[in-house]
């Protein structure tokens, strides 16, 4: 019983993380910073593509010391994606 429970509000906090991501593209899409895009599909494929660097199940990959470089690297895709449908 405690692990379905548990299962159940990992679940939801992740749905709460990919609405909050949801809510920021939403604004970039409404501030002209972003291109028109579903809202949506585009912030859970920002969750999906940033895992490396917020899941504990790949904790040890951040004391590599390309990390930073790699996180950078996912970011510039992520926001010139963003951007770049703009155009």
């Amino acid at each position: 019983m405690l692990a379905d429970h548990s299962s159940e509000t990992v679940v939801e906090h992740l749905r709460d993380l990919v609405a909050q991501l949801t809510t920021i593209i939403v604004d970039g899409i409404g501030r002209g910073e972003f291109a028109e895009t579903d809202p949506s599909t585009a912030a859970q494929a920002v969750f999906d593509a940033t895992v490396v660097f917020r899941s504990p199940l790949h904790s040890w990959r951040w004391t590599i010391p390309t990390i930073d470089a790699e996180f950078a690297a996912v970011r510039k895709v992520i926001l010139n994606g963003l951007v770049q449908c703009r155009r």
